[in-house]
């Protein structure tokens, strides 16, 4: 049992390392340095090679569409010798867990060896766009995918939710012969409840176990159905407020029409016109709200990719927590 235990403390740092593929696609030169590697590994690059000793390592963040770069603060010097030859460094991934990959030596390409081998072949460029699918969805992750640990991702979404309203304003319609009056106004009379489609962006934030710690929505605009009701008594006079309304919501303000089923006066119409700010139950629930679309995860480091046609791609419905 103790050998078994032995050979299985032994093999996991080998299992691990299996798991992170070494950067590809590498051009260098004095200048710069660019690749690609696994999606959020961390690629280690170590100039610490021959007589050169004394140098920090560099750690550049590798993207989700698997693409690094990294512009030297100056460009690198000759080694000396005679004659004087390229700059060579190490150059390996690690993942957030610290396994490692294996390490390539990478000697500094001249302007004309550069030129040669992209002509003949032998050196592909990197590419910073996303992956074909289906490696895409892994890669770059949905709003009901794996998020990478430690991190905040924006998605544009299409959502079904729900919403408390609260009427700041609103315009009744009245029947006046004498045309002097189109109607009234009233402030804070009623509250309402509605469901809606949303198009806006979600906000989601990790742990350092990939756990979802806070999730914020942001509505851009979207079309809602819903219905205000109140009840109470104005004066000896019972009255009673209850219309479906429809109304359009830019930000959290909403500007709609109803139609009124409760109590009204002799004078008043039917229709009426509100002004209404909204609260999304998202923000005061967890969840509640439904997703049809999604676009891939993006942030400053991680670009949404411009693409023709629709910018959002299918996200496997359900409601996301």
């Amino acid at each position: 049992m103790r050998k078994i235990f032995l050979f299985l403390v032994l093999a996991v740092p080998v299992l691990s390392n299996a798991r992170v593929d070494a950067p590809t696609n590498v051009y260098f030169t004095v200048n710069e340095i660019r690749g690609n590697a696994d999606p959020y590994t961390t690629v280690k690059i170590d100039r610490n090679t021959g007589a050169v000793t004394g140098l920090p390592i560099i750690s550049v963040a590798v993207n989700m569409n698997g693409y690094f770069a990294y512009v030297f603060d100056t460009p690198l010097p000759l080694v000396a010798g005679s004659p004087a030859t390229q700059p060579v460094v190490k150059v390996w991934a690690v993942d957030t867990v610290g396994a490692a990959s294996s390490t390539t030596n990478y000697t500094a390409l001249t302007a004309a060896d550069a030129l040669q081998r992209i002509i003949n072949g032998t050196q592909v460029l990197p590419t910073n766009k996303p992956a074909p699918a289906p490696v895409k969805n892994a890669d770059n992750p949905e709003i009901d995918g794996v998020q990478a640990t430690s991190t905040t991702f924006r998605y544009k979404v299409t959502m079904l939710n729900t919403n408390f309203t609260i009427p700041l304003a609103r315009f009744n319609f009245v029947k006046d012969n004498t045309k002097a009056k189109k109607g009234e106004i009233l402030l804070f009379n009623s509250i309402g409840a509605g469901v809606g489609i949303s198009f806006g962006e979600i906000e989601r934030t990790t742990d350092a176990t990939g756990a979802n710690i806070n999730t914020d929505y942001t509505n851009t605009f979207g079309i809602h159905l819903g219905v205000l009701f109140s009840s109470g008594k104005d004066g000896n006079e019972q009255k009673n407020i209850f219309a479906p309304t429809l109304a359009l919501s830019v930000l959290d303000f909403q500007l709609g029409g109803g139609y009124e089923l409760g109590t009204t006066l002799d004078t008043q119409k039917k229709g009426f016109v509100t002004l209404a700010y909204a609260i999304p139950l998202s923000k005061l629930i967890k969840g509640k709200y439904y997703i049809f679309r999604a676009s891939q995860g993006f942030n400053s480091a991680n670009p949404l990719p411009k693409t023709t046609g629709s910018s959002v791609s299918k996200s496997n419905k359900g409601r996301f927590i």
